[in-house]
């Protein structure tokens, strides 16, 4: 199944931890407009782990389309290290940005 089909997959919201884990791993895959609305459903999952995992994806994908996200991340979530994890990725999307 291509990355983006299984990024749209209605079952993604309330499926299976490993559906959603997958769909966390996918983000950096697709382009940012169809990835960023899935972000934000999976960095409020309940799980902590597939959090992790889609900080840790929109993280390598070093796109700017991810900031309003991962601050809120950065800001909110509940667990140390992903607010952590969400803080860096902020901080080097950010350094990529040009000066304007």
């Amino acid at each position: 199944m291509p990355a983006a089909d299984a990024l749209h997959e209605p079952r993604l919201a309330h499926g299976e931890g490993h559906h959603r884990v997958a769909a966390a791993a996918a983000i950096s895959l697709v382009p940012p407009f169809a990835a960023d609305p899935v972000l934000r459903m999976l960095v409020t999952d309940e799980d902590s782990g597939v959090r992790r995992i889609a900080v840790e994806c929109a993280l390598e994908k070093d796109e700017p389309a991810f900031l309003d996200t991962l601050r809120e991340v950065a800001d909110h979530d509940q667990d140390d290290y992903i607010r952590e994890l969400a803080s860096d990725a902020v901080q080097r999307i950010d350094s990529l940005r040009p000066l304007t």
